[in-house]
C-alpha cells in the first residue's frame, strides 16, 4: 500500500509539471518560420512573378524561411523581396515577401501602440512563450514605465492567443488575441482579423496598430 501511494504520488507530480509547462510550450515557432498572410500565396520555381508555380501554400500556414533574396518586386501598392522556402514536401520555391510574416522579427521586440493620449503601452514576446505588457505615462513626473502584466501565449495560424498570468493592465482594455500583419512591408500586430489588402483599419492620423 505504501508504494502504491508513492507511486501515485509520483504520477501526479507528473501530471502537474507537465500541466504546468505545457502552456509555455505550446506553438513554438522556430525563429525561421513564416506565417502566410494571403489567403491562397504561390511558390515559384524561381524569385520572378512570371516564374512557374510550384506549389500553393494558404492563410496561417506555417513554412520555412530559408533566405531573402536582394531581388525586390512591385506587385499592386507593395515593393519588397521575395523569400526562398522548402515545404515538408521537399518542394522548393520562391514566395513574395508581402504575403509573409516572418517570425525572426517577432520575438524579444518591443510592440507598441500609439495611443494619441500620452500613455506609454507596449507588449513583448519572448521565444519560451511568454510575453508582458508595459505601460506608462508620457508625461513629466508620472514615474517609469512599469510591468503590469505577464503571461504566457502560442500562436495559431496567424492569430496570438494571450493567457493572461499575473497583473492588470492600466491604460487599455484587456486583450486576449492579436493578429499578425503586414503594412507597406512592415510587420504589424492587430487586434481584429484583417485580411492583407484590407486597409480600414488606418486611421487619418498615426494612431493604429501595434508596431515596432
Amino acid at each position: 500500500m505504501k508504494y502504491s501511494l508513492i507511486s501515485l504520488s509520483l504520477v501526479l507530480s507528473l501530471i502537474f509539471f507537465c500541466s504546468k509547462d505545457s502552456i509555455s510550450q505550446i506553438g513554438n515557432p522556430d525563429a525561421s518560420t513564416g506565417v502566410i498572410l494571403g489567403k491562397i500565396v504561390n511558390i515559384r520555381e524561381r524569385p520572378d512573378l512570371k516564374s512557374k508555380i510550384v506549389a500553393q501554400v494558404k492563410e496561417g500556414d506555417h513554412i520555412p524561411l530559408i533566405e531573402w533574396t536582394d531581388k525586390r518586386e512591385t506587385i499592386d501598392d507593395n515593393n519588397e523581396p521575395w523569400v526562398k522556402t522548402r515545404l515538408d514536401s521537399g518542394v522548393s520555391g520562391y514566395l513574395y515577401g508581402a504575403f509573409v510574416f516572418d517570425l525572426g522579427n517577432f520575438y524579444g521586440r518591443y510592440w507598441s501602440e500609439d495611443t494619441c493620449s500620452g500613455v506609454i503601452v507596449r507588449v513583448k514576446f519572448f521565444n519560451t512563450n511568454r510575453y508582458e505588457f508595459i505601460e506608462g505615462c508620457a508625461e513629466p513626473g508620472c514615474g517609469d514605465p512599469e510591468v503590469t502584466e505577464k503571461g504566457a501565449f502560442t500562436i495559431a495560424g496567424r492569430k496570438i492567443i494571450l493567457f493572461k498570468q499575473h497583473g492588470k493592465r492600466m491604460y487599455i482594455p484587456p486583450i486576449t488575441e492579436l493578429y499578425l500583419l503586414k503594412h507597406s512591408g512592415k510587420n504589424i500586430l492587430t487586434e481584429t482579423r484583417k485580411g492583407i489588402n484590407d486597409r480600414s483599419y488606418i486611421k487619418s492620423d498615426t494612431c493604429w496598430g501595434w508596431k515596432q
